[in-house]
């Protein structure tokens, strides 16, 4: 389970003219997640902010859990864990 600002991308929001949030993703983590989720691994993403670009992100990725807008991440994390089966313990966390 991971973040997304300064996990997936390095924490930097640009906004366009209109006002929408821009994000960057490197493209070498985005093979390594692509990677594990074709070799079966679940891979989950859980993220304070909302974002569009996260969404489509996720989905060509192949990341199918992506819960966003969430303001108290370890409930979120507990939930999913239990909804996924695993035991938080066996969970390994990526964020900052």
């Amino acid at each position: 389970m991971l973040d997304v600002d300064g996990v997936l991308t390095d924490g930097r929001l640009y906004f366009g003219t209109r006002g929408e949030a821009l994000k960057v993703f490197h493209v070498h983590d985005g093979h390594g997640i692509a990677q594990l989720c074709r070799a079966g691994v679940q891979v989950a993403v859980i993220s304070g902010r909302r974002s569009p670009m996260v969404a489509a992100r996720c989905r060509e990725l192949g990341v199918r859990h992506v819960r966003q807008g969430v303001s108290d991440k370890l409930t979120a994390f507990a939930r999913l864990c239990a909804r996924l089966g695993f035991a938080a313990r066996r969970v390994r966390l990526c964020g900052r």
